[in-house]
């Protein structure tokens, strides 16, 4: 289930909010935890879509296929 992050601009915590494509796309009432408050905005984070683990400072600048010469796959 997608878990969506939100900021309230009363109190200004953040928080996150789990819910379903379906009942998003619905549209939900989201209330902030900490005070009540109905005045929240969703915020972006970041997202691993291919589910790897994150690269090492050291990998840095390998070429596209992490060759480590920069040529090959890149055309």
């Amino acid at each position: 289930m997608p878990t969506y992050d939100y900021r309230c601009e009363k109190c200004l915590s953040q928080f996150e909010v789990r819910a379903s494509l379906s009942e998003y796309e619905r549209g939900l009432t989201v209330k902030c935890p900490g005070c009540g408050s109905k005045r929240v905005r969703r915020t972006m984070n970041t997202v691993n879509i291919l589910g790897g683990s994150p690269k090492k400072a050291s990998d840095a600048g390998q070429g596209c296929c992490g060759s480590g010469s920069g040529s090959g796959c890149c055309g």
